[in-house]
């Protein structure tokens, strides 16, 4: 059973977690489309693992480890390394050692060196 928090919502399901994409006020894991509330805002919090992860508007959350986030306005937070890239156009990134590469055009990047 996997955890996701979606503004302090959590939705527990039998997903993996390998891919997640909140686009227009949509939510889908791994292909199975989530109804949301309708807000602007979307905020994505995985409690575990997760795969690659999509995002337009929201900070994106995960406690373990990752594989490739990207978010158009949001901060980034890896509890643990990233498999891949980190990508935000708009927001902060903070997490332990990356193995692709991390971006932002306004952001502070913070994180360990492998």
């Amino acid at each position: 059973m996997s955890k996701i928090s979606i503004n302090g919502v959590t939705i527990e399901g039998d997903f993996s977690g390998r891919s997640i994409v909140v686009q227009d006020g949509n939510l889908r894991i791994d292909g199975k489309n989530i109804t949301l509330p309708d807000e602007k805002i979307i905020n994505v919090e995985v409690h575990g693992d997760a795969g690659d992860i999509q995002a337009t508007t929201g900070d994106v959350t995960v406690s373990g480890k990752a594989f490739n986030i990207k978010t158009q306005t949001g901060d980034v937070r890896v509890g643990e390394h990233v498999d891949g890239d980190i990508t935000t156009q708009t927001g902060d990134v903070k997490c332990g050692y990356v193995t692709g590469s991390v971006r932002t055009m306004t952001g502070d990047i913070r994180h360990e060196k492998p």
